[in-house]
């Protein structure tokens, strides 16, 4: 076992850890087979059940809720209560499950979004007053700007009181009852509170009237539409509740026997979290079958011969090096779309769509019909007004109605396309953006930008309320734009000015696409790429290109500056993709550093990334270890049998050897590290050895812990007595390095030929230059000695 490890690497493998091992394997004098290396895998790791993976439930329920109900004890509801397990005890604390919109532990996600999308509606309908008159002072003329300042602000602050209170307070008390871990009796009274917060607030303020000037349920009859929608949605939610009040009264076994029934009282995210966990299985399932794959001989074709004779790794590693990249190409909108409706998406990629995310697209589908509603109203109030009396004698013989319909029309069509465009894309946009992420297309943690999506998680707070705004907004500059121009082309007042432009505008693009043909002709002739066949006549024709180019490219810039206004107007609401190049949006003042002009993407990223990091299919399953560890303690998932599991992927993927983390990830096992290293030094010298600076970077100090480590591996240990006497012993240490590099080498010859013959590294040697440390190779001329090559 020892020589096994230390083909692998595995040096540093303490005696009571191949104990454990070999106890592990059946112990001393047992054969290692198939039965015996089974055994060593998993006997650790019994309690986790396979059958998990297509259970109804959710990852903490698989590990807690046993078949004597011992999670039932351990009721969020009582914060201060101890959980006695198998093994272990433990402290558990509330966390506010029915509101965690980064973890997703609410019990329907369906009634979070409808949650969101009511307290929109309840804003609108009986909050929103921008023209509040609370706090306002009045103004004078000699202090009339200061005055205007004051009141906005007070107007703003007010707003602000009145969301982060009330809004903050009707999603509170409306998600009781949504969690994954409710348990009666504490549930019912909890759900009752929902369900009387959603009453009051979108049911009887239907019905009673309430005006004062912080909330008034007064009604204005051109927006009853607003008010029994919101009626609509309170009775949506308190259907949901019912649900899960229902659901309390039944029992797991007894929903089984009816699956119809189950389905139906299913909580939402038992069912996303039963996808993560296909996920979870199918990627490990892909990453073991992939590996088998490459150790098929077949793949590497070579002569039977002992000078090509290979061991299994070597003809793995080899395999791993010449397989060609299988790649697939995935993303777009329709792609996204067809993936998500047939649930490939969830299963396969296991990609995690939280609240927030379906939130703000049912957000923004609620502002395309709210557009063409409201829309409607201002064209019908508007054609009133210009058929009025008080518009006959001054705009009737001006204005026609019949050119308010068509411009308005075509603004309607134009906005409703922009808002419905943001809308359909936004979830694929995001399903690309996990993938470029997991795919390493997009940069993450090796990355040095990477910093700024990990500052300010908080940001990701933004993205609803700005989804929602900002569709409304592009929808009407949209409208506004095609309206007001296709309005200027009909209206018989502006209708020869805007001919005259037009035709001027086809006359230059039709010349520009004469000269498009032409050139199409002329540069097969004259040029291939950047080499010119006929020089003379490629000069001529650049010249005239120069000289008529002075004159149209007037007519280019107007038409980029169309096309950039546009191209704003459109990305207005796109929160998901960076309008502006990368380096382009950032400032760097003298003060602040890296300013993003436009922070939304940034935002949009954060939020994607927060909760890849928990709801990531591999994450979700090394999380549930962790649970189990919790658990059941040292009866699960014990030392020796994670190094049999090492050893195991070594084998099977021995190009994961790369990633084998020698380092030492926190910082009190480093300080423990040093600690050590210091005090056997002091064992072997007697003497005082002096302590690395703690207040230095993590960098520094992992350099000097890995000088303490080789200097611990010398033989030769003679007037060593302080840190600044290594510096002394530089050229000992990289030829030390030289010689585990020399090693290396040998190794990996082994494991790709199975032959470590003495006569093979005949005459090679590697010398160290005592000033700059840097490697002399010193090769024989023998025939049979070998060059090392670098790399």
């Amino acid at each position: 076992l020892k020589t096994v490890l230390d083909f692998h690497g595995e040096v540093e493998v303490d005696e009571h850890v191949l104990d454990g091992m070999m106890e592990a394997a059946g112990g001393e004098g047992e054969v290692l087979n198939v039965k015996s290396l089974k055994q060593a895998l998993t006997s650790d790791v019994t309690k986790y059940r396979t059958e998990w993976t297509d259970s109804l439930t959710t990852h903490y329920q698989d590990v807690f809720n046993d078949q004597n109900k011992a999670a039932r004890n351990n009721d969020e509801e009582d914060p201060q209560k101890d959980t006695v397990n198998d093994t272990l005890a433990f402290h558990k604390v509330w966390t506010a499950p029915a509101i965690d919109f980064v973890a997703d532990t609410y019990r329907s996600q369906t009634y979070t979004v409808m949650l969101w999308l009511t307290l929109v509606m309840v804003y609108l309908s009986y909050f929103w007053n921008f023209d509040v008159k609370w706090g306002q002072v009045p103004c004078d003329r000699l202090g009339e700007f200061g005055c205007k300042i004051i009141n906005g602000i007070t107007r703003w602050l007010v707003i602000f009181l009145e969301l982060s209170i009330l809004g903050t307070a009707f999603i509170f008390f409306a998600s009781a009852g949504n969690s994954l871990f409710e348990h009666k009796p504490l549930a019912f009274f909890r759900l009752v509170i929902g369900m009387t917060t959603i009453v009051l607030a979108t049911i009887v303020s239907v019905f009673v009237t309430v005006d004062s000037q912080v909330i008034s349920t007064k009604k204005d009859g051109d927006f009853y539409a607003i008010y029994w929608t919101t009626f609509l949605l309170g009775c949506i939610l308190l259907f949901l509740q019912v649900l899960s009040l229902i659901r309390l009264f039944f029992s797991g076994n007894f929903l089984k026997r009816f699956k119809p029934l189950e389905i139906f009282l299913t909580s939402g995210m038992d069912t996303m979290e039963l996808r993560t966990k296909i996920a979870a299985h199918a990627k490990v399932s892909g990453i073991v079958e992939n590996a088998l794959n490459l150790h098929d001989s077949s793949i590497l074709e070579m002569p039977d011969s002992s000078s090509h004779r290979m061991t299994a790794l070597g003809k793995a590693l080899l395999n791993f090096q010449i397989h060609p990249e299988e790649t697939e190409r995935v993303g777009g909108v329709w792609w996204a779309w067809k993936r998500v409706w047939d649930r490939s998406i969830f299963q396969d990629e296991g990609v995690w769509l939280h609240s927030r995310l379906v939130a703000c697209t049912m957000a923004q589908l609620f502002i395309c019909i709210l557009l063409i509603v409201s829309w409607q109203v201002l064209f019908r109030a508007a054609l009133a007004e210009v058929q009025g009396s008080s518009w006959d004698s001054a705009l009737v013989s001006y204005v026609y109605v019949w050119e308010v319909v068509v411009g308005a029309t075509a603004g309607i069509i134009a906005g409703l396309f922009a808002s419905l465009s943001i809308t359909i894309i936004y979830i694929p946009s995001y399903i690309s953006t996990v993938l470029k992420f997991r795919r390493g297309v997009l940069p993450s943690l090796k990355d040095n930008k990477f910093i700024i999506y990990r500052y300010s998680a908080e940001q990701a707070t933004v993205l609803f309320g700005s989804s929602l705004w900002g569709c409304f907004f592009t929808g009407a500059t949209a409208a506004t734009i095609v309206g007001g121009l296709v309005f200027l082309i009909v209206w018989h007042v502006t209708r020869s000015v805007l001919f005259t432009i037009i035709a001027q505008l086809i006359g230059i693009g039709t010349t520009c696409l004469l000269r498009v043909l032409v050139l199409l002709f002329l540069r097969r002739k004259y040029c291939a790429a950047y080499y010119r066949m006929e020089t003379m006549k490629d000069n001529f024709m650049n010249l005239i290109l120069e000289c008529w180019n002075l004159g149209i490219t007037s007519g280019f810039m107007l038409v980029r500056a169309c096309k950039l206004f546009f191209l704003t107007a459109c990305y207005l609401g796109r929160l998901d993709t960076p309008m502006l190049a990368d380096g382009v949006g950032m400032l760097n003042l003298v003060i602040v550093k890296n300013i993003a002009l436009d922070s939304y993407p940034i935002a949009f990223r954060k939020d994607l990334l927060s909760h890849d990091a928990h709801r990531h299919p591999l994450l979700e399953r090394l999380g549930t270890m962790y649970m189990m560890k919790l658990r059941y303690g040292d009866d699960f998932g014990r030392r020796f049998g994670s190094c049999w599991r090492v050893l195991f992927v070594l084998c099977l993927m021995p190009w994961m050897r790369k990633y084998r983390l020698r380092s030492i990830s926190s910082m009190d096992e480093l300080d423990e590290q040093i600690k050590q290293v210091e005090s056997d030094l002091k064992e072997q010298k007697g003497e005082e050895v002096a302590v690395p600076d703690k207040t230095l970077d993590r960098q520094e100090t992992m350099r000097k812990l890995n000088r303490l480590k080789n200097l611990r591996d010398l033989t030769q240990l003679d007037g060593i007595t302080s840190h600044e006497e290594y510096l002394e012993r530089q050229v000992e240490l990289l030829r030390a390095r030289n010689e585990q590099l020399l090693n290396d080498n040998k190794k990996l010859h082994w494991m790709i030929t199975g032959d470590i013959s003495k006569e093979y590294y005949a005459g090679m040697s590697l010398q160290m230059s005592s000033d700059a440390g840097e490697r002399a190779k010193d090769t024989s001329k023998d025939e049979k000695t070998l060059q090392l090559q670098d790399g």
